[in-house]
């Protein structure tokens, strides 16, 4: 992905594979590179990853600051309170976000962590959709 710094939209598909930790965290680093982004799908659904992933995606994620629209599943995933923070923390500072969609259904993150992501992404005129 880091040669791709003009690329404007990825839409990254690993529903029920056998990723984990490690290749997400290779992802997540190298989001940081895509500076263009404008639009962004990731779905790591019913797969094996956990906190470490999330912190790598969200801190990947921060460095978009062209970022308008973003879509990332994470149902049946281990991911627990630090990693939806961290993904929370990621979009928390982007300007431009016009559309933020996270699931998180079935994840091991805790109702107080949840208030707190919701709250960190409500701002006026973004429109957000998180599913626990």
């Amino acid at each position: 992905l880091e040669h791709l710094k003009a690329l404007q939209q990825i839409n990254l598909y690993f529903f029920n594979t056998k990723i984990g930790d490690d290749g997400a965290v290779a992802i997540g680093s190298s989001l940081q590179h895509l500076k263009a982004l404008a639009q962004i799908t990731i779905d790591f659904a019913v797969t094996e990853i956990g906190d470490a992933a999330a912190a790598a995606i969200g801190s990947g994620l921060e460095h978009l600051k062209a970022l308008r629209q973003i879509q990332m599943d994470f149902r049946r995933t281990k991911i627990g309170n630090d990693g939806a923070a961290a993904i929370g923390s990621g979009l928390e500072h982007l300007k431009a976000l016009q559309q933020i969609n996270l699931n998180f259904f079935n994840t091991e993150v805790e109702r107080a962590a949840k208030d707190a992501i919701q709250q960190t992404l409500t701002k006026p005129g973004v429109a957000v959709t998180v599913l626990w």
